[in-house]
């Protein structure tokens, strides 16, 4: 066992060298050897390279759909979506709750509300 009393007034000690004493199963790695630098450009000038085989970055429809009537376009078809599946009876104008199905009743009884109030109580 080691004297951690002692190994405390050591400053230059580390963990890892604890470890190295104090278990059989830890080994410290040697440090990596550092590797040649790459050579510096001597003016500073940085060399672009293109890569003519990937092709333009944005496609044609990239570019269409960043456009004003692209973007409307869009809007458009979320609209035509959302109205089919209302018609459908899969989405509520609110929610769930305001379906094609309630529609019709409540039409159904603020028609007969109306009809009372109208016909006269003789």
């Amino acid at each position: 066992m080691v004297d951690l009393k002692h190994k405390r007034g050591n400053l230059n000690s580390t963990i890892s060298d604890l470890c190295v004493l104090t278990s059989h199963s830890y080994s410290k790695l040697p440090p990596t050897p550092k590797l040649a630098q790459e050579p510096t450009v001597s003016d500073d000038k940085a060399e672009m390279v293109t890569v003519p085989a990937l092709g333009a970055e944005w496609g044609k429809e990239e570019m269409y759909q960043m456009t004003k009537t692209g973007r409307k376009e869009r809007k458009q078809e979320a609209r035509n979506d959302y109205w089919k599946s209302w018609n459908r009876g899969e989405r509520g104008l609110c929610g769930r709750y305001f379906t094609r199905k309630v529609l019709v009743f409540f039409l159904f009884g603020l028609c007969c509300v109306y009809v009372f109030y109208q016909s006269p109580l003789t």
